[in-house]
């Protein structure tokens, strides 16, 4: 029996776009790359229902319910506009029983502009939920947005990249 492995292989600089491929073995074959506009695909995960999602820059998703042999591009929207954030990590969490009770997030951090303080800019994390397997999302701002106890004292802006699911299903961000 052979299983297969999804890699993400990304080719950065050059104006490379990235390349999706496919592992059996020691034999690769590409499966998409013909027109990834993002470039960089950061993340894939597999939910319980098998959909593989992988995330990238500017709001930009590829999906497959077929282990990898298809892929749909699609662009996350939100209220209708298309999403700019480049998404860093996606994961499915909630109950380890249940398929309804599952949900997908996403997350990545946007530089936004300020009009006060001493940078023209400050960071901010998003986390995008879907209810039903990324068809859909809502994106909703990180709640802290002060970054307080360091040597430095505390300022404005916090930019998470990651996100992890404890052994109970509780979603967790760093």
């Amino acid at each position: 029996m052979r299983y297969w492995t999804l890699l993400l292989c990304g080719l950065i600089g050059c104006g490379l776009s990235s390349n999706l491929c496919a592992r059996t073995g020691d034999m690769f074959r590409n499966v998409r790359g013909d027109a990834s506009p993002a470039g960089v695909w950061r993340s894939m995960t597999s939910t319980v229902s098998g959909r593989l999602i992988g995330v990238g820059n500017s709001g930009q998703m590829l999906y497959s319910d077929d282990a990898g042999v298809n892929w749909t591009y699609k662009n996350v929207t939100i209220n209708g506009s298309p999403e700019r954030i480049s998404f860093t990590d996606v994961v499915e969490f909630g109950p380890n029983s249940g398929f309804a009770q599952r949900r997908l997030a996403a997350i990545g951090a946007w530089l936004e502009d300020t009009a006060s303080g001493d940078l023209p800019f400050v960071g901010r994390t998003y986390v995008f939920l879907s209810d039903d397997n990324g068809n859909t999302w809502s994106r909703q701002p990180f709640p802290e947005t002060t970054v307080t106890g360091t040597p430095f004292g505390s300022f404005d802006g916090v930019m998470l990249n990651r996100l992890f699911v404890t052994s109970d299903g509780r979603l967790l961000a760093y």
